[in-house]
């Protein structure tokens, strides 16, 4: 498996993140949000590696990914600040349950998302995630503004379909497309859940 050990939830955040280094990569492509202008270093070095570690599909993960744990959500998004991307992330509500599956599939979707930016909209003039957490379900959105002067870059699609497969699991959709200004993702992943505690979503048979 992608986690070992009990999973604490992803803790909610506001604000700006510190930074740290490091960057994972997905596979699908958001049209008209590429400048045409050189992207700096190191947005170019994140962006190569995205590339050649797209290539490794072979297990099925993203390779330079850890396992979640507490707080990876804002590593993520620390990891695009490093790179010279503006980012901003707010989580509205509760944690999660403490169920490592959903927030691993929370985590990666976002990680898809996110990465995807950098590969595809290195320039990209504002990134926006958000959390916004209710009872048994939570929403996450990814929505960047594309740079002045952008080009159209497209990919396969299969990081889409991978990330819709993974919401698939909690009852979830994920829809992507453009905005007037950029492109946006967004994940919604249900779960049973009420007053009195939580339970993981379960698969009908």
């Amino acid at each position: 498996g992608e986690a070992t050990g009990p999973l604490p939830p992803l803790p909610p955040s506001t604000g700006p993140l510190p930074v740290v280094r490091e960057l994972p990569v997905p596979e699908f492509a958001p049209p008209d949000t590429v400048a045409s202008s050189e992207p700096s270093q190191p947005i170019a070095d994140l962006r190569r590696r995205a590339t050649d570690a797209a290539q490794d599909c072979t297990t099925g993960e993203i390779p330079m990914a850890p396992a979640p744990e507490t707080a990876d959500l804002e590593a993520l998004v620390e990891r695009f600040q490093a790179a010279g991307v503006p980012v901003s992330y707010t989580w509205t509500g509760a944690a999660l349950p403490e169920d490592k599956g959903l927030q691993l599939t929370l985590f990666r979707i976002a990680q898809e998302s996110m990465t995807n930016i950098l590969r595809y909209a290195p320039t990209t003039k504002d990134v926006q995630v958000t959390v916004q957490r209710h009872t048994g379900t939570v929403v996450l959105t990814v929505t960047n503004e594309a740079a002045p002067g952008a080009t159209p870059m497209h990919g396969s699609g299969k990081g889409l379909i991978g990330m819709r497969e993974r919401a698939s699991v909690y009852g979830g959709t994920v829809d992507a497309g453009p905005t007037p200004t950029g492109w946006q993702v967004r994940a919604v992943l249900r779960w049973d859940e009420d007053d009195e505690g939580t339970s993981p979503w379960q698969l009908p048979l």
